[in-house]
Parts: structure tokens; sequence; C-alpha cells
């Protein structure tokens, strides 16, 4: 599928609803009730935008958030 640069990348905000079996999900885009399933590898996180305010423990816990995510 051809996808232009003023297209969005992602379709997010989705949330999490169930683990299935053979890495898959059960995922509901948020502010609906519409309820899909996605592989592992189609599943991306949030991009974060960090500022001076945050604090470091907030970071240090994304960050190990993100690593036990990959195991």
């Amino acid at each position: 599928m051809h996808i232009s640069k003023s297209d969005d990348e992602f379709l997010g905000h989705y949330k999490e609803v169930k683990c299935l079996e053979n890495g898959r999900y059960e995922i509901k885009k948020v502010g609906t009730t519409i309820i899909t399933k996605a592989a592992k590898e189609q599943l991306r996180s949030l991009p974060v935008k960090w500022s001076s305010k945050v604090d470091i423990g907030d970071i240090l816990g994304f960050l190990e958030a993100e690593e036990e995510a990959r195991q």
C-alpha cells in the first residue's frame, strides 16, 4: 500500500485488552468499543516526549518497562 508523507505512520491509540496465544493480542481502539486482534510484531509503544520537568525515576521506570517488553 502506498503511504504518502502526509499520512499518519501509525493508526494509534490502542489499549491491550487480552494476551492471546502465539504472540497475538486483542486490542481496543481508545474511545471506541471496537476490538481487533494484532500480532506482537505489529504493535509499537506510544512515543513519549520528555521535558526537563520529568522526574529521573519516571524515565528509569519507562526504560525498565521497555527492556522487559523486549524480552
